[in-house]
């Protein structure tokens, strides 16, 4: 999580490269599972493409999007707990309502994993050239109001994407790496809960804008 914010200091600084090289230095080791590494693959992919090499980009990038359909693949394979604290007339509602209370516990983490998953194929269509598509920007935009909330940085990425490396993408860098590390104050990877841990992992994955990609670095 450290090297998260490092590297996002250093965009909101103006330092691209000296992000890209505290991610890379941070690349997950081959196998490594879950959100967290989801979001760590990302960074890197990200980092690929501040670098100039797209293949290793689009490769990282691929890398996380399956470990967040992994995420997702898990959460709806894994019993959510029905109810914790409530009267007895809400405990029989949700017994006589399983799957239907089931559902609703567990759609938060589903949207997490949704949201985290497409930042990073956000990032893969910077590596591909492909165009970026205004309805997807709004669905992604919903998804982070739901998920992570209406000011989030990210949020304001997408919404200064036709700008140029600017002031206003660099405040928006420095807003992600000062939540993140609030979020960091209080996160503990071996004791959290499962919506903690992919909250974390949404807010660590880095949305780059495409300002900063150095030209020629697409993948054909």
């Amino acid at each position: 999580m450290k090297a998260t914010v490092d590297g996002l200091i250093a965009l909101a600084d103006g330092h691209r490269d000296a992000a890209a090289h505290t991610w890379l230095r941070s690349t997950p080791a081959t196998g490594a599972k879950g959100p967290i590494d989801a979001a760590a693959n990302n960074n890197v992919g990200i980092a690929a493409l501040i670098a100039g090499t797209p293949q290793l980009a689009a490769s990282r990038l691929e890398t996380a999007t399956q470990l967040w359909a992994d995420s997702r693949a898990h959460i709806e394979r894994t019993d959510v707990p029905l109810a914790g604290r409530g009267s007895v007339f809400h405990l029989r509602l949700a017994m006589q309502h399983q799957d239907a209370f089931t559902q609703l516990k567990r759609q938060p983490l589903l949207d997490l994993c949704a949201a985290g998953s497409a930042i990073s194929r956000c990032n893969s269509d910077l590596a591909r050239a492909r165009p970026q598509q205004a309805a997807t920007h709004q669905d992604l935009i919903a998804l982070l109001t739901a998920t992570i909330g209406p000011g989030c940085a990210d949020i304001r990425l997408l919404e200064l994407w036709t700008a140029p490396d600017c002031e206003a993408v660099r405040a928006a860098y420095r807003a992600k790496a000062e939540a993140l590390a609030q979020s960091a104050a209080s996160f503990n990877v071996d004791s959290c809960d499962a919506r903690s841990e992919l909250k974390c992992a949404v807010q660590m994955t880095v949305l780059l804008h495409p300002s900063l990609l150095p030209a020629p670095t697409a993948l054909k």
